[in-house]
């Protein structure tokens, strides 16, 4: 039988059949030279410069969240569109964090979100969960934490981590 018929290969018994399927992307994407080391360059330049102002727009979001979370009993009525508000912006900072090098924020941020996310109905007695991280957050970008190698950092990590865990066992 041929592959080229239009009939599909049949096994027999323990038979397979190996197709080698042609790779056509570079028939897509052309040949092309590979990335040019100028542009990856550029690029990082233009990142290292950002990285200077980071922590500013960091702090604004962070201003921004805290704002959320205390106008958290004004929305009572839309308590899971809230939490979502709140965790698009605890999702803006993870995602810059990581990028401008501040891996513990990035990694308190990624906690955040996933507490909200697990969240079955989200109530207020869950905002004593967000404050504390909103503050951990805050005394990072305050005291320029960047690794999640600093001892404070860790122990911050963990006892935001058993917060989250105690919330989610109580419901």
């Amino acid at each position: 039988m041929s592959e080229t018929s239009g009939q599909r290969p049949q096994k027999r018994g323990g038979e397979h059949q190996i197709i080698h399927v042609p790779n056509t992307l570079r028939a897509k994407v052309g040949a092309g030279t590979g990335i040019d080391p100028g542009l990856v360059k550029a690029a990082e330049k233009v990142v290292e410069d950002m990285a200077v102002d980071f922590r500013a727009w960091a702090t604004e979001d962070l201003r921004s969240l805290a704002k959320l979370v205390a106008d958290t009993p004004d929305h009572a009525g839309d308590l899971p569109g809230h939490f979502n508000r709140i965790f698009d912006l605890a999702h803006d900072l993870k995602g810059q964090g990581g990028t401008f090098g501040y891996s513990l924020l990035t990694a308190i941020a990624d906690n955040l979100c996933r507490f909200i996310e697990r969240l079955a109905r989200p109530g207020r007695d869950h905002v004593p969960v967000i404050e504390a991280h909103v503050d951990a957050l805050r005394a990072i970008l305050h005291y320029d934490v960047k690794g999640l190698n600093d001892p404070t950092g860790r122990e911050i990590m963990t006892g935001l981590q058993i917060l989250v865990e105690k919330a989610h066992a109580r419901g």
